[in-house]
């Protein structure tokens, strides 16, 4: 995405100043206190990954419990099917949290950190956008991660144009996983309650039963070996992922029961403001 696009400077609502082909909406202040955790723990090992976005999803796809091998909606399936039926042209579509997965082109990414492929850094519970100013948001496996989901649902809320859509995806049945923290979790009802703003066009199970017990496993089992010491922890916790990825091949098998996503490790929404 071009941080010099005029349709993307119209819609902000915000002082932003231009850095490195980013748009920083954030103070100083903001920006050294979320530095910190940026360089700490595991996110280490996240940002080494990171600097190849390619190759960082390719891993997340193959190993974590939170992307299943079942084709279900993925983001870039929804935003596809959205404008191919909507037939919207010049649609401004933003992935909020979107770390370095690019979903699509002309997708605006936004994040907290100015990770490889973010072309907006800001803060997901003060989006720096005019109110009904994008056609679509994304938010893929971020609300759990915030302390106030609810404000950045309103967030999201405030910026889609009525008929504009939404898609989300959210753990159910999924271990503790902090980056920098972890609150919440819903079921798909739960997440048809919180975005009951949108009307719903499509929702299910994102990562299968399987993905769940893999995500559960990789944990209990890391926890004798880890001697009570967090680094070993986190070395057998992404040990044991890996071991036990291939357990994700049998949600092929949940994915033609329409009781799966009781069950799932991972849940999405996809929905069109009222």
């Amino acid at each position: 995405m071009d941080t010099h696009d005029p349709n993307l400077l119209k819609i902000l609502s915000s002082d932003c100043r231009r850095q490195d082909d980013k748009l920083y909406c954030l103070t100083d202040e903001e920006i050294t206190l979320y530095h910190p955790e940026f360089k700490s723990g595991i996110n280490l090992v996240k940002r080494f990954f990171k600097k190849l976005p390619k190759f960082y999803e390719f891993l997340r796809v193959v190993f974590s419990p939170g992307l299943s091998c079942v084709r279900k909606l993925t983001p870039q399936d929804a935003v596809s099917r959205v404008f191919k039926v909507d037939n919207r042209k010049d649609h401004i579509v933003v992935s909020v949290g979107s770390g370095t997965k690019r979903i699509g082109r002309g997708v605006i990414n936004l994040d907290i950190y100015p990770l490889k492929n973010v072309d907006v850094v800001a803060d997901i519970r003060k989006l720096p956008f005019k109110d009904g100013s994008l056609d679509m948001v994304v938010c893929e496996a971020v609300l759990e991660h915030v302390p106030e989901p609810d404000t950045v649902i309103k967030e999201i809320s405030r910026v889609v144009k009525p008929d504009g859509y939404v898609y989300v995806s959210v753990p159910f049945l999924y271990p503790f996983h902090a980056s920098p923290d972890d609150y919440y979790r819903w079921s798909r009802n739960g997440l048809r309650q919180a975005f009951s703003e949108f009307e719903e066009v499509e929702s299910g199970m994102r990562a299968g039963p399987m993905a769940a017990l893999q995500g559960l496993l990789m944990h209990i089992l890391a926890i004798p070996f880890s001697l009570g010491l967090k680094h070993l922890y986190i070395f057998w916790s992404q040990f044991f992922m890996v071991v036990l990825a291939p357990l994700k091949i049998l949600d092929i098998f949940f994915s033609f029961s329409s009781k799966a996503h009781e069950v799932a490790a991972d849940i999405y929404f996809l929905g069109k403001k009222r």
